[in-house]
């Protein structure tokens, strides 16, 4: 399980929405706003999350049977509001207070028929955003994609 959580209020009028991305095509995990964190089942493996908002951006993952994982969507500073990175938490960090606060001013949210019928109508622009900015991101150099590993479980 991957937990995601958007602990800060800046940007915080802004939705970030969350997929992972399956056979090349975005699969909506929820549409998260500033102070919710959603929690995600998912196969242990190699798998690829993508946030989106005024950008795109990814973080990939390795994950393990029987454990949990942490990310933050973050906002990123600058002109324009709504950008939001992802950035995984690393076992370092696991059973620290800050993360314990983090989590705990951040409340439970789930997918909802709503956001799936809005993915839905916005399928084309989606896909278009994941070919275009996926590209650029595997042209970065490899230190500068995140990405959460086996032993950041818990």
């Amino acid at each position: 399980m991957v937990v995601f959580m958007r602990p800060s209020d800046v940007s915080g009028a802004a939705q970030s929405s969350l997929f992972e991305i399956k056979k090349d095509t975005p699969s909506l995990i929820g549409i998260i706003e500033a102070r919710e964190k959603i929690s995600y089942q998912l196969e242990p493996g190699e798998h690829l999350f993508m946030v989106v908002g005024k950008n795109t951006d990814f973080m990939s993952a390795e994950l393990q049977a029987n454990k949990t994982y942490y990310a933050h969507i973050m906002p990123k500073m600058g002109r324009w509001v709504g950008r939001f990175s992802l950035y995984p938490i690393p076992l370092n960090q696991l059973y620290s207070a800050r993360l314990n606060e983090r989590l705990e001013s951040c409340k439970w949210v789930e997918k909802t028929a709503a956001a799936n019928d809005w993915v839905n109508s916005n399928m084309a622009d989606l896909q278009s955003k994941y070919k275009k900015h996926y590209a650029e991101w595997m042209k970065k150099d490899s230190s500068a994609k995140p990405k959460l590993l086996l032993q950041d479980g818990k």
